[in-house]
């Protein structure tokens, strides 16, 4: 009984090793894809040439949707309802946000960037960057 034991051992370390491996690789390659989705960033360089820092404060001008609602700056998915998008409105329409982090995506090819901004409230608001401005949701400074 004794031999029969050590000879289970034996076999199941053996399958221990040989799955160790394809396991290692699995593990490195979500670990690789998973840092390639979303890196974040310290500053980012905008289509209207501000560049941007964590931290900074950025100037609003009006939502871009039908009722003035900010289409590209919207709550977390907690906070996804049509009061908070109104209420939003209401409170940032010329108003201003902080930049608390910046996000690059990479999706098929084309690089996206995300800005994570604060709003004093418990919660985030992601932001759209190169929408917001191409739609006026975002103001230069220049355009004060």
């Amino acid at each position: 009984m004794n031999a029969l034991f050590k000879s289970k051992v034996e076999i199941i370390l053996k399958i221990i090793t040989i799955m160790k491996k394809p396991i290692l690789l699995i593990a490195l390659m979500i670990g690789i894809y998973l840092h390639s989705k979303a890196q974040d960033m310290t500053e980012y360089k905008a289509s209207n040439g501000i560049i941007y820092h964590v931290g900074d404060t950025i100037k609003l001008g009006r939502g871009s949707g039908n009722a003035g609602q900010f289409v590209y700056m919207v709550p977390s998915s907690l906070n996804d309802s049509n009061t908070e998008r109104d209420w939003i409105k209401r409170k940032f329409t010329h108003g201003a946000v902080i930049l608390k982090k910046i996000k690059s995506k990479n999706q098929n090819g084309i690089t996206n960037h995300e800005f994570v901004v604060g709003i004093g409230a418990l919660y985030n608001l992601h932001m759209d960057i190169e929408s917001a401005i191409e739609t006026s949701e975002v103001l230069s400074p220049k355009t004060n």
